[in-house]
C-alpha cells in the first residue's frame, strides 16, 4: 500500500510539487493562525472577565457608600427639620415665622407626595 501510494507520487510531474508545497505551507498557515486567533480570544476574554468582576466589586462599594451617605444626609435633614419645629413650637404665636401660601402648596403637596398626611400638623396646615 506505501508502495503503491509512494509510485502514486513518483508520477506526479515536476511542476506540481511547488503548487502542492505552496498548497501546504498556506494551509499550515491559515490552521496556525485560526488556532492563534483562538487563543488570543481566550485570553481577552478571560482578561475582560476579571476586569469586570472587579468593577462589579467596585460598583458594589460605591452603591453602598452612596446608600450610607443618603441615610447620612437624610437623618441630618430631618434633625434640621425637627430642630426647626421645636424651636418654632416654644415661640409665641405671634413671633413664629410666616410662610407665604406657595410654599405652604408646596410643602403639602411633598408630604402627599410622601405619604406623610397622617399627622395633625397636616390636617391643620394643608387641610
Amino acid at each position: 500500500m506505501i508502495r503503491k501510494a509512494l509510485s502514486w507520487l513518483t508520477g506526479v510531474p515536476e511542476i506540481v510539487w511547488p503548487v502542492l508545497a505552496l498548497a501546504l505551507i498556506v494551509g499550515g498557515v491559515i490552521l496556525w493562525d485560526r488556532y492563534d486567533d483562538a487563543q488570543v480570544v481566550e485570553k481577552i476574554n478571560r482578561e475582560r472577565a476579571a476586569a469586570s468582576a472587579q468593577a462589579g466589586v467596585e460598583s458594589a462599594e460605591d452603591r453602598a457608600d452612596r446608600v450610607r451617605i443618603d441615610l447620612e444626609n437624610k437623618q441630618a435633614r430631618e434633625l434640621a427639620i425637627a430642630r426647626a419645629e421645636a424651636s418654632e413650637a416654644a415661640k409665641a404665636p405671634e413671633a413664629r415665622s410666616t410662610v407665604s401660601a406657595q410654599d405652604r402648596a408646596l410643602n403639602c403637596e411633598r408630604l402627599r407626595q410622601a405619604g406623610l398626611t397622617g399627622g395633625a400638623k397636616y390636617r391643620e396646615l394643608c387641610q
